[in-house]
């Protein structure tokens, strides 16, 4: 009954374990989906508006309506972190002895998200993360309030603050 069965070694399994595990670690790494979106836990705020978009509602930042176009901007920032770093040459000299430098490659950023590694992608989220946040700081800070012009009669309606939900 046990000449069938083949004995391993503890040492071996753990091994064999081993290098399940940072073959599977692997997989995940190369299956994982690069979307610096998904790793950013905040998005940049939009203008205010009412809440469901019923004027009987608070005025709010929300989540649903996001700037997209600061989120662009945003996004050329965090591919641009991960620019590749010149290659320099000297080109001549001045009246003083000194050289000229001219990059010989230029700036090499990476067009898309998918160009970047895993833990490219994971830097710049963190790092939009922190943007962002302070970018959200001070669209609060400048959007108090909103006017409300109801059949000609204008009406400022002040703009709840996002965290605690009283009046900016």
């Amino acid at each position: 009954m046990y000449d069938s069965m083949t004995v391993v070694d503890t040492d071996e399994l753990m091994e064999l374990k081993k290098q399940a595990e940072e073959i599977n670690k692997r997989i995940a790494e190369l299956t994982a989906p690069k979307n610096i979106a998904y790793r950013c836990k905040v998005k940049p705020y939009g203008l205010p508006c009412f809440l469901d978009d019923d004027a009987r509602n608070p005025v709010v930042f929300t989540d649903r309506h996001y700037d997209t176009d600061a989120w662009a901007h945003f996004l050329a920032l965090g591919k641009m972190i991960h620019a590749e770093n010149g290659v320099f040459k000297t080109r001549g000299t001045s009246w003083r002895r000194k050289p000229f430098y001219v990059d010989e490659l230029g700036k090499n950023v990476p067009k898309k998200v998918s160009d970047l590694t895993q833990e490219e992608v994971r830097i710049s989220a963190e790092m939009l993360e922190k943007m962002i946040s302070i970018y959200n700081e001070y669209m609060v800070r400048m959007h108090t309030c909103v006017t409300l012009d109801c059949e000609g009669i204008l009406t400022e309606i002040p703009v709840q603050h996002p965290e605690s939900g009283t009046e900016i």
